[in-house]
């Protein structure tokens, strides 16, 4: 079945409607959710029944507290993660159109991936062009006459996007496994890898490329002098491979071109390898393993991380490699790096994510198959704001067909989809400041009720979000179960606030409709199956005073990240890890939570966990944990006279894997060994 429009009122005889669109092909009228206004305070409520509980619509019960006075710090940033960003690949000439500079604004749209070629700017005859006469190209204006008949440039020369409060950000790329024109094609190999010519240093042996690339950001920057993101090519590890090239001679070119860019423009952010998969990903296809990382992401960090030439590691991730377990233990793999190996914080860009549809299917499947799973990776990025700094989804409009899947934020006839309901609820936090939010996890009896695995995100039942936005106060709500639980909703420091209107929706699998916004300060409410609840209260003269903050500490020792570990592993196999702890146990933190991820097949062993406590040794078992696990410390922590507590894991079930070289062959196409990825104590302060 085709996708429903959800251009449809909803709203019957009383008006209440969700979104339409403008579009430059249609005149339809674009507005939010019936009298809301999301930047500028929640609507008066609605006279919808809410999603109040009733006698038998729900036996599981869960508590949630959000401290409406109290700000939530991750590692001192507090700021509601950039997670809110689409590609746009084609089409990008709507948003020189005001019908689409609103349809970005009203869906919270923070960053518009541009992905257009590079070789346009270079002539079309079959010229020769060395480097000296590539400079005498740009330097000319000829390239400048070029790029100014390209969409890119039409799209920045009208500000939309900067008007809508997005940003661009500007891939330098090629097309994937091709060069042209004819200037390009001599400078590259057979499959499209950039070609080094001869020089003593890195810089000269691809300053055709470099001067290339900066003579057409150049170009960029001219017309719109704000952008401040970059990535350097396109899915390296896909076609480098095939001229014989690997991450390090892309390591090499990469310095090249950010060597110029540095040099021109300081202050622009700059990233790499973009790669086509995440930088650690789960065992279970046979293209990845693990390769990305000691094949690209590490090369580039150990090159380019030391120089001050990389800002961000950037990468793709699709279908597995973006739940959140994947794409959490490939943010923290990546801390603790870069952290333990230079003492720096390198961040992340996600510049393209999706899952898979084979068709454009019917709202149910598709809600539960896409909108549901995105919905679960936003809430896990969103609790890394410190490493988050944007998060695209491939596509932005449904023409795009890879690898027979259909991709589509917008389908091709301009209607809406449920990922765009997506964005317009999740959106309402964007911009704001986290709020802290705790809870009692409901306790699931009914055995026809299953939930998705949220070991990487608590292992609860119900998931939250809050944030501050000026004088709104915004909820997020999550229920990752295919059965009804019943909350009891409490806005704790709320009793003093003057709620002044208020609004909320739900999106699940039916639909998206506007409810009557749970009662203020406190409530008793039924989340729907699989469903997302978002309500806001515009209060008066709101201004959070408090902070609970997060502090993670890394090992002390950075040979514990992506640790090789036995396939075959032996019976009681450890794998001990030491956390320096001094300034956190002086400052008697709420809680400790550990964090850790494994690779591999071990990761569907059981382990137990045993820290050293104050009293006695206390052990926690987990239970295949999987790619990646949150635990809570069940103990105040026990240092020695350096500050120093230790960690062991051990396992305690263990299995041999006959015929290995067939098992291996199944999972990764090669023998690839396991490992242990990373450990991090995360430590709560009031």
């Amino acid at each position: 079945e085709d996708i429903p429009r959800c251009t449809v009122s909803i709203r019957m005889s009383l008006g209440l409607y969700f979104i339409s669109l403008f579009f430059v092909l249609l005149s339809s009228v674009h507005v939010g959710l019936a009298g809301s206004n999301p930047h500028g305070g929640a609507a008066a409520p609605s006279v919808f029944q809410g999603l109040r509980s009733s006698a038998g619509t729900s036996s599981q019960q869960s508590a949630v507290h959000l401290w409406t006075d109290t700000v939530l710090e991750v590692n001192g940033v507090s700021n509601v993660a950039d997670v809110f960003g689409i590609t746009a690949y084609n089409d990008i000439l709507d948003f020189t159109s005001k019908e689409a500079v609103e349809f970005l604004k009203q869906h919270n749209v923070d960053f518009v991936g541009l992905g257009k070629i590079v070789g346009r700017v270079l002539p079309s005859s079959k010229s020769a062009l060395n480097t000296t006469m590539l400079k005498q190209w740009f330097e000319s204006g000829e390239a400048w006459n070029l790029y100014q008949t390209t969409e890119e440039y039409k799209v920045l020369q009208s500000r939309g996007i900067h008007t809508a409060g997005a940003n661009p950000f500007i891939y330098l790329k090629n097309p994937d496994g091709s060069c042209f024109p004819y200037a390009e094609q001599l400078n590259c190999y057979s499959s499209g890898t950039p070609v080094a010519l001869n020089g003593s240093t890195v810089e000269e042996r691809f300053l055709w490329w470099s001067t290339l690339f900066s003579g057409y950001f150049n170009c960029c920057k001219r017309i719109d002098p704000s952008i401040d993101y970059v990535h350097i090519w396109n899915e390296p590890n896909v076609h480098f491979y095939m001229d014989g090239k690997d991450g390090h001679y892309y390591a090499q070119f990469y310095t090249a071109v950010a060597v110029s860019l540095r040099k021109q423009w300081p202050d622009v952010k700059i990233g790499g390898p973009v790669l086509w998969d995440v930088p650690i990903g789960p065992f279970t296809t046979k293209d990845n393993c693990y390769d990305d990382w000691y094949g690209y992401v590490k090369p580039l960090v150990d090159e380019a991380l030391p120089k001050d030439l990389i800002d961000f590691v950037d990468f793709h991730a699709y279908d597995i490699h973006a739940s959140p377990e994947v794409l959490l233990n490939s943010l923290q793999t990546l801390e603790s790096y870069t952290w333990l190996a230079y003492k720096k914080h390198l961040p992340v860009s996600i510049t393209e994510t999706n899952y898979c549809l084979q068709s454009v299917q019917n709202r149910e499947i598709r809600f539960q198959n896409r909108t549901f799973p995105l919905l679960l990776s936003t809430l896990a990025l969103m609790r890394r704001p410190d490493l988050v700094i944007t998060r695209q989804i491939f596509d932005y409009k449904g023409n795009i067909t890879k690898k027979n899947c259909h991709y589509a934020f917008v389908n091709e006839d301009n209607s809406l989809t449920p990922d765009t309901e997506l964005y317009y609820l999740m959106g309402q936090l964007a911009g704001g400041h986290r709020l802290h939010v705790n809870f009692t996890d409901a306790q699931i009896s009914d055995d026809s009720c299953s939930c998705y695995d949220t070991s990487a995100l608590g292992n609860t039942k119900i998931l939250a979000e809050a944030a501050s936005v000026g004088d709104n106060i915004t909820l997020a709500l999550v229920n990752t179960c295919n059965c009804s639980i019943d909350v009891s909703l409490i806005f704790e420091d709320g009793s003093g606030l003057e709620v002044l209107s208020s609004w909320a929706a739900v999106s699940d699998s039916t639909s998206l409709r506007e409810v009557k916004a749970p009662l203020w300060p406190k409530d008793e409410i039924a989340l729907l199956p699989l469903s997302l609840l978002v309500a806001s209260y515009h209060v008066k003269s709101h201004q959070s005073s408090k902070k609970y903050s997060l502090s993670s500490v890394m090992p002390t020792n950075v040979s514990t990240v992506m640790k090789e570990i036995p396939v075959d592993i032996p019976c009681g196999y450890k794998i001990d890890t030491t956390f320096n702890i001094t300034q956190e146990i002086v400052r008697s933190p709420a809680a400790v939570y550990l964090n850790f991820g494994i690779l591999g097949k071990p990761s569907t062993l059981n382990w137990s966990v045993t820290f050293n406590c104050k009293t006695e040794q206390a052990t926690v078992l987990v239970s295949s944990p999987g790619t990646f696990s949150e635990v809570a410390v069940p103990c105040t922590l026990q240092t020695n006279s350096e500050g120093l507590t230790e960690v062991l894991f051990t396992t305690v079930t263990c299995a041999k894997v006959e015929a290995k070289e067939d098992f291996q062959k199944l999972l990764c196409g090669n023998s690839s060994p396991a490992y242990f990825a990373s450990a991090t104590l995360t430590f709560h302060f009031t």
